[in-house]
């Protein structure tokens, strides 16, 4: 079990210590104190033996967890009202957390990670609001020049939420892991099928995606877990 502590000015639940890798969770919209997400790290931090960060980025203003049993799906014009209540919330909290305002809170944590060591390895996992955030990071470089070092070694994106797949992934100039439900209503139509291609054609070597079968958005470790028995 790890313990919430403060690095490089945000708070952050904190797994391990390791002065070879670190990997980071960036969360999906229920933040950096949702059980789910600190069970993640935990089970991350034990395989890997690597320090697991799951820093606040949202700044104390995570996804209201109230709304977790009924999360809008796209797609859907009969809503009952609850429904119709949680998609507004949401269209709100993402304008709060545009990528103007909050990449650039990731994109300085990453920055100083490695500032701190640059010869330590730095590992970036996104789930959903995280995953999109995981991607727009893998494709900036550390330096104004084109062929400068990366803030990330590797990154791992399930179930990317507004993402425009694959057109997004084109700058992503490190090996990803791409995860995705093949019952995600999130992704776009046919957007399974393009990064398939693209991981195979295009992405930098090492990268890799997994599909599973009947998994709807965010819903991986269920259907893993039924699976295994």
């Amino acid at each position: 079990m790890g313990l919430e502590t403060v690095v490089h000015g945000l708070n952050t639940y904190a797994f391990n210590s390791s002065p070879m890798a670190i990997i980071v969770i960036i969360p999906d919209v229920f933040g950096w104190q949702f059980l789910n997400t600190r069970l993640i790290a935990d089970d991350i931090g034990d395989k890997t033996g690597a320090t697991v960060y799951v820093p606040d980025f949202m700044n104390g203003d995570s996804f209201p967890l109230k709304y977790n049993n009924f999360m809008p799906t796209k797609g859907s014009t009969q809503q009952p009202l609850h429904l119709k209540l949680a998609t507004i919330a949401l269209k709100l909290w993402h304008f709060r957390h545009r990528d103007s305002k909050c990449g650039a809170i990731i994109e300085n944590f990453f920055k100083n990670l490695c500032l701190e060591n640059p010869n330590r390895r730095v590992f970036a996992a996104g789930y959903s609001w995280g995953a999109r955030q995981a991607i727009l990071l893998a494709g900036k470089n550390r330096s104004t020049l084109s062929s400068g070092p990366r803030y990330v070694d590797a990154i791992y994106a399930a179930s990317p939420m507004r993402l425009s797949l694959p057109k997004e992934l084109y700058v992503v100039g490190k090996p990803i892991c791409l995860a995705l439900g093949s019952e995600d209503k999130l992704l776009p139509k046919n957007s399974i099928e393009e990064s398939k291609n693209w991981i195979v054609q295009k992405a930098p070597s090492g990268s890799e995606i997994h599909v599973y079968p009947g998994a709807p958005h965010g819903e991986f470790t269920l259907i893993l877990k039924q699976g295994d028995k």
